[in-house]
């Protein structure tokens, strides 16, 4: 039965990306779930392993094959398409310019969506996988507004993920009020020592980062990935979906969900993602990992934040409360984090929130929305270079006992990388 909601009929007039709504209705289409997935120069056999998932399920997998404007045509591209047609049966009314084909397999079904076949069909270079993104999940919302898919949540991920068969069950465990959830995700090793090693070193960024915050108490403490996102279709229209970034996306549009929302992070089903070289976004896992290699000795040279700046960073927070309809004087903060907030225009914030606000908690709701992940990252960087950065053994030991315990396994995974300690 086709959905009546509002918010989502009026996110799909006018801001969802130009679609063939017509043909899409009429797509035989009747599956549970809806999984997304952007493709761009992805390996055959990560195709096929998706492929494989999918029919297994009662699924509808959307493959955005892409690639941008003013590249020769990528082989993987072609061939990401063919695997799909030599595996699967086509079915439904195509469109006339093979825009939307639409494959049964298994008990699955497969949406292939072409952005990448001709000049006119590809990506700016500035909107890159964020488009694309768009671009498979407008299609996924249309088809929940007409009742083609039950579930109202948009499952969203990578073709280097390996799907556990519980993966569309994660939804069966999340609360009330959740927008996004979150899966738990490991990097597999690529039994490649230089390349293992990199990977390590950035997977403790990334867990130390989320540490950090959550030692602070901020509420924007999640990791940003694009592989572990499953988004409610109504929050996503709220937002006005994925922003149509080069790289970020993923950042980008959870920072907007925190506020409409609960951000839930699950602890299964754990997804498991390739640990590769990788050039398709101008930062993110694949960038960092290219730039750790090129680094002479990158157990030394390879650094992180200071853990002062989250010890700042704490301070700041614990004061939000006594911010509510009192003067705006900060206490126990370093020269360094006072001008940066000056900077930021956070104490006009805190004056707006109280003007705005009848009680604490929509006070505190307003600051929090305003100092959210993005401003909380700025601020970060900012005052990080009043510190001096360091590598992961000066780290370990200058780290705070309850941050240390944290990233225990961090550590020992590094240690059993090879990297001295």
């Amino acid at each position: 039965m086709a959905t009546s909601n509002g918010i989502i009929a009026g996110y799909l007039d006018r801001y969802s990306e130009p679609l063939n709504r017509q043909l899409l209705t009429r797509l035989p289409i009747n599956r549970k779930y809806v999984l997304v997935i952007p493709v761009y120069a992805e390996p055959a056999d990560n195709i096929r392993q998706l492929v494989t998932f999918v029919g297994e399920t009662k699924g509808l997998l959307i493959l955005v094959i892409n690639q941008q404007k003013g590249e020769a045509l990528n082989p993987h591209n072609e061939a990401a398409a063919k695997v799909v047609a030599a595996s699967a049966r086509p079915i439904g009314q195509h469109d006339s310019e093979q825009i939307y084909r639409l494959y049964a397999f298994g008990s699955g079904q497969i949406l292939v969506i072409d952005q990448y076949s001709s000049a006119e069909r590809r990506l700016a270079v500035k909107h890159g996988v964020g488009l694309a993104r768009k671009t498979g999940a407008d299609i996924a919302l249309q088809l929940i507004a007409s009742g083609q898919i039950d579930c109202h949540w948009l499952f969203c991920s990578d073709a280097d993920v390996s799907l556990p068969d519980n993966y569309f069950s994660a939804i069966d465990q999340l609360p009330k009020g959740c927008s996004i959830a979150l899966l738990p995700f490991e990097h597999l090793p690529a039994n490649e020592a230089a390349l293992d090693n990199a990977q390590a070193l950035y997977d403790l960024y990334l867990d130390y980062y989320v540490a950090g915050l959550t030692w602070a108490g901020s509420p924007y403490a999640y990791h940003a990935l694009g592989s572990v996102q499953i988004i409610h279709a109504e929050h996503y229209a709220k937002v006005r979906g994925f922003p149509k970034r080069s790289a970020g996306e993923d950042f980008y549009i959870q920072n907007k969900l925190a506020k409409t929302g609960q951000v839930c992070q699950l602890s299964e089903p754990r997804l498991q993602i390739c640990t590769r070289r990788s050039q398709r976004t101008p930062f993110g896992t694949g960038a960092a990992l290219k730039d750790i290699l090129l680094l002479t000795n990158p157990h030394k040279d390879y650094t992180y934040y200071h853990p002062e700046i989250f010890a700042e960073l704490k301070t700041l927070l614990a004061q939000f409360p006594a911010l509510w309809q009192q003067a705006t004087d900060l206490h126990g903060l370093s020269k360094a984090s006072l001008q940066q907030l000056h900077t930021m225009g956070f104490f006009t914030a805190v004056e707006r929130a109280n003007e705005s606000s009848g009680r604490q908690a929509v006070f505190l709701k307003h600051l929090n929305d305003w100092f959210d992940g993005f401003r909380t990252l700025k601020f970060l960087r900012a005052i990080q270079t009043h510190y001096s950065a360091l590598n992961f053994r000066e780290l370990e030991a200058a780290l705070p006992t309850p941050l240390r315990s944290a990233l225990t396994h961090r550590f020992s995974s590094l240690s059993r990388n090879g990297c001295p300690r």
